[in-house]
């Protein structure tokens, strides 16, 4: 017989909590008892730092979805900032790692109010991250597109129409991007930053398909018709050593390799988020100053 068919449950009051416990009830009372100890040490330890456990629970799912959409958002924007981010992106990156990583500490240590708190600094921080990266990303595009439409109608005529297309399919996902960024950007910040930061990661994911397009139309207008064969199967360093190669400046190396290791969500220089954040003397400082402090965000 499995020692626990025959429990029955019975209503216990707590008169620390006011609360009702369902304990379970058996023959075997030694096992009632650790039943019974077990709820006990779980209610004085959230009554231990300050859980109220009417709204425990609730607090945590909060906290928690918060980091995860941090997570995410950071984890993406990792290689966009990293390659192609501009000196006050940077900076605005880092502000919001090292706060997703308080955000992290407030959760261990079951002060789950400060967590999401500090989670609704990191998400307006990423709003503002996003907004300005996907509006450069999209002008970027377009920029790039006209450049590359010049190469295009005046190209050999065997070329043309191939890179037309791919040229085309770029235009279609700038636009479809733009179109999502005014969406994103025109949702009410206050409750829907879980909705509004993935519809601008959305768009971002956007503009970097449509530069992989165009650096396809790119590399096809400058490579003879016999050579076409087996470029759009490349490997990702085949394709980037092929518009190395074409590329006629230093400059524009150095900026279509960034944007290819970007559109395919690649580091070409060391991890921002792990520069910011690997530090064991700033994880130490951090973990000290959210012991003196709490969060100040919305």
């Amino acid at each position: 017989m499995k020692p626990f068919r025959n429990l029955f449950h019975t209503k216990v009051r707590i008169l620390r909590q006011g609360k009702y416990l369902l304990i379970p009830v058996a023959p075997n009372k030694t096992v009632a008892l650790l039943f019974l100890l077990g709820s006990l040490l779980m209610i004085t330890d959230a009554a231990a730092v300050g859980v109220d456990s009417s709204t425990a629970s609730g607090s945590a799912v909060l906290a928690e979805t918060g980091l995860k959409v941090s997570k995410e958002a950071l984890a993406f924007l990792d290689s966009p900032i990293s390659n192609l981010g501009t000196p006050e992106e940077i900076k605005q990156y880092r502000s919001a790692v090292i706060d997703d990583f308080k955000a992290q500490i407030y959760l261990h240590r079951f002060q789950y109010s400060h967590s999401y708190q500090m989670s609704r600094r990191v998400h307006q921080q990423l709003d503002q991250l996003c907004n300005k990266l996907t509006a450069r990303f999209i002008t970027q595009n377009k920029r790039l597109f006209s450049s590359f439409m010049y190469d295009v109608l005046s190209g050999p005529l065997d070329r043309r129409s191939k890179a037309k297309h791919y040229l085309h399919l770029g235009f279609r996902d700038t636009s479809q991007a733009e179109e999502t960024h005014k969406k994103a950007y025109h949702i009410v910040p206050a409750a829907n930053f879980t909705i509004k930061i993935p519809q601008y990661i959305k768009a971002i994911t956007m503009t970097q398909r449509a530069r992989r397009y165009a650096f396809l139309a790119f590399v096809h207008i400058r490579t003879p018709r016999n050579q076409w064969i087996g470029i759009e199967k490349m490997s990702f360093e085949e394709f980037g050593k092929r518009l190395w190669d074409l590329c006629p400046t230093d400059e524009c190396k150095q900026t279509v390799t960034s944007m290819h290791f970007d559109n395919f969500g690649k580091l070409r220089k060391l991890s921002l988020r792990q520069q910011t954040i690997d530090s064991p003397e700033l994880q130490k400082a951090l973990i000290e100053q959210t012991k003196l402090s709490t969060p100040t965000g919305k």
